[in-house]
């Protein structure tokens, strides 16, 4: 049950994030209200509450808070920046899929990063750095294929330009039809 609750929390903080970018300033107040009442849910479900001694706050903990913060940050910019039309949506799915991801491993540690850790021994900050350097190459890989597909297409239409170029000049050098006769004068 306490699982399903931490799900239902980190869904409300992420629909009601959206919609603190999304809706209009007479309704941003709900939106608002929402995403306080779902980091609060989360926050309790997870094990922190307010009284935060020296003993309680671990390295791992205050990663997870940092990390959940910072994707959710990179989730609402990427959502204004396509609602603003400043970032393409294809660009925007890489992106929103990156934070999701990491929104899910700070809220849910004990998941594939445990797993991972189980196989290769490796110790929390480790297997992040791990995670992080497997995003960083997709996303290289990624943009080196939007590179060469720029590059194609940049190729495709100088040959094009050239073409129509040839053809204008072909078209002004040529002869030109003569011109129809002037109408009958009707006096």
């Amino acid at each position: 049950m306490k699982y399903v609750l931490e799900i239902l929390g980190g869904l409300l903080v992420l629909v009601s994030g959206l919609s603190f970018v999304a809706l209009r300033k007479r309704r941003r107040w709900l939106a608002g209200l929402g995403l306080l009442v779902g980091v609060t849910l989360v926050l309790v479900l997870s094990g922190i509450t307010p009284d935060l001694t020296a003993a309680r706050v671990t390295m791992e903990l205050k990663l997870r808070v940092v990390t959940g913060l910072l994707s959710f940050l990179m989730l609402v910019a990427t959502l204004e920046a396509v609602r603003r039309t400043q970032m393409h949506e294809r660009y925007a799915l890489l992106w929103v899929a990156t934070g999701l991801v990491i929104l899910f491993f700070a809220l849910y540690p004990t998941t594939i990063l445990a797993w991972l850790q189980r196989i290769t021994g490796m110790q929390y900050v480790t297997a992040i750095i791990i995670v992080i350097f497997a995003f960083l190459l997709l996303v290289s890989f990624h943009f080196s294929i939007m590179l060469s597909r720029s590059r194609d297409d940049a190729a495709r239409l100088a040959r094009r330009l050239a073409l129509l170029e040839q053809r204008l000049l072909e078209l002004e050098g040529a002869p030109r039809p003569p011109a129809a006769p002037p109408p009958p004068d009707p006096l």
